[in-house]
């Protein structure tokens, strides 16, 4: 027997022909395994990538309590993303009304969530489907966010990337800064430190798990920036609040992921963190209760303005179970 992981797939039950593409795809890349009957899973006891797309909750639960070893990804529109999150600890997810399946990002974050598997690793390695070199700044003090955006910004201008490219990528990356920086600190009774209303232009120096990375790559394909904090305090149940909120007030003939961020109120730390989502191709979560998150931003330089606008937005969450 094996120890290498295997992809299972789990076929659509509703028939659905962006799930059955999606899997197309995939097996043009990588072997995977037909499981028509998710009850006779993994018999062998090893540990498995399992994809499903249209499962209910209570054939989810039952799945995981047969094969507790492997790793569930739940492939779903934002609309059923409750679901996926409720059985997690890992879901793939992406705006069910637009066609998403086809584009290879999609595919490449199923991929990267597999060497994660294979190698016993927490972390997803997202910055790598960039190809290219890794720049790195970990940030001592409040302030010193403002010379690494600078640096990143003229990394994008020397590689000539389109300005609603680098102007999307920069503000997304801003954005999981700030939250890095005022909202993931908390004492040990989970009270905040610091407030994202708090006086900006106090400076304060980091230390210990304070202390925020930044990393970033400016590949052919993708820019993609990834920000780690040391509390692990994102829960899927506020990624669950914002899409939930977010989405419900953009409902409606037309509208767009941002005109669902216009539409959505009251700025702060979940609007903030709906307003990344708006922004990017894709956004990679991964999650250590208590010792660390780590959030990746993905832009696709193949994208068009009017793709910025209405593009898939592909979202992968993944927590130490």
């Amino acid at each position: 027997m094996t120890n290498r992981p295997a992809i299972y797939v789990v076929p659509s039950r509703n028939g659905s022909g962006e799930y059955a593409a999606f899997c197309q795809h995939l097996r043009a890349r990588v072997d995977t395994v037909d499981a028509r009957e998710p009850g006779a899973l993994i018999k062998d006891g090893r540990n498995a990538l399992v994809l499903s797309t249209d499962l209910g909750a209570e054939e989810l639960t039952a799945l995981r309590s047969k094969a507790p070893h492997c790793s569930l990804v739940h492939v779903s529109g934002l609309s059923s993303v409750e679901v996926a999150l409720k059985n997690g600890p890992l879901f793939l997810a992406a705006d069910a009304c637009l066609s998403w399946t086809d584009h290879p990002l999609s595919v490449d974050l199923i991929l990267k969530l597999y060497e994660a598997l294979t190698r016993g690793d927490l972390r997803i390695d997202a910055l790598a489907l960039a190809g290219g070199a890794i720049e790195k700044r970990v940030l001592t003090s409040l302030h010193a966010q403002y010379p690494a955006i600078e640096a990143l910004g003229a990394a994008l201008e020397a590689a000539n990337v389109r300005d609603y490219h680098r102007s999307a990528f920069v503000d997304a990356t801003v954005e999981l800064i700030t939250n890095a920086l005022y909202d993931a600190p908390a004492d040990a009774d989970g009270k905040a430190l610091r407030y994202d209303d708090a006086d900006r232009s106090k400076d304060a120096a980091l230390a210990g798990r304070e202390l925020v990375e930044l990393r970033w790559v400016v590949g052919e394909r993708y820019l993609i920036a990834g920000v780690a904090d040391h509390y692990g305090r994102l829960r899927p149940k506020h990624i669950l609040q914002v899409l939930t909120k977010c989405y419900d007030a953009g409902k409606g003939a037309g509208s767009t992921l941002n005109s669902v961020v216009n539409t959505s109120a009251k700025g702060g730390a979940n609007i903030g963190f709906f307003t990344v989502v708006s922004k990017v191709s894709g956004l990679v979560v991964t999650v250590d209760p208590g010792v660390f998150t780590e959030v990746s931003c993905i832009i696709d330089r193949a994208a068009s303005r009017k793709d910025m606008r209405i593009y898939p937005r592909l979202i992968v969450f993944k927590e130490r179970g």
